[in-house]
């Protein structure tokens, strides 16, 4: 029960953190000076990383330096593999395991059945789209957003 306590009361704060987040962000001082001094410290606001179109950075810097900086987001790919895109066994030859982390979470069991139903509900997509594939598919009108984050 302390820990049901203490986590109501994180998620309470984690949401007034974001109210306040979101009123700093559109402060005037902020915008003029990315920087402000308050009491407890000082608040600044940051420009977000930029976002790249693939087809220029292979335009400027090669198709090599796109593999070395991409990161695949394997969701996508289990998607296409799913649809019959591209086969599995295929891309494992290339997967190379960086480092693996663990994380564990302690979470409500209401918070639980809903990520295990998420879960749930992508397995069955996954298996409708093998179950549905047609290998008529144009692999030309893939487009670089379908494979990277």
């Amino acid at each position: 029960m302390v820990w049901r306590e203490h986590h109501k009361k994180l998620e309470a704060l984690s949401s007034e953190w974001d109210k306040v987040r979101k009123l700093a962000v559109s402060s005037l001082i902020l915008h003029r000076e990315n920087k402000a001094k308050i009491d407890y410290g000082t608040i600044s606001l940051l420009e977000k990383k930029p976002v790249y179109l693939v087809e220029d950075f292979v335009r400027l810097f090669g198709g090599n330096e796109l593999l070395n900086a991409a990161v695949v987001d394997i969701s996508k790919i289990e998607v296409l593999a799913a649809s019959g895109f591209i086969n599995m066994t295929e891309i494992r030859n290339y997967r190379e395991v960086i480092d693996v982390k663990m994380k564990f979470y302690l979470m409500e069991i209401s918070k639980e059945k809903v990520m295990f139903e998420f879960n749930e509900r992508r397995i069955k997509f996954l298996s409708h789209l093998s179950i549905i594939r047609t290998f008529s598919c144009d692999l030309n009108k893939l487009s670089p957003e379908d494979l990277f984050t």
